[in-house]
């Protein structure tokens, strides 16, 4: 399980999801961001994210999204 912040420093975490995906197309990723637009949603959705989460967010509804993506 992976929670991985959209904004990097070096590089977005767009680019560091694919190559996630590249070494373990199996790894549960959930995105985590101040903000989603619906087209940022279903670009991660296509990339193989497993769930997104937006910032700032309560440990319940992190709880909620991880229990989610691991089914």
């Amino acid at each position: 399980m992976v929670i991985l912040d959209y904004l990097l420093p070096r590089r977005d975490g767009f680019q560091v999801l694919e190559q996630l995906r590249q070494f373990d197309p199996q790894a549960k990723v959930i995105m985590a961001s101040g903000f989603f637009g619906q087209a940022e949603i279903d670009q991660l959705q296509a990339a193989g994210a497993s769930g997104w989460i937006e910032k700032p967010y309560r440990i319940n509804k992190l709880e909620e999204r991880i229990r989610k993506a691991l089914g």
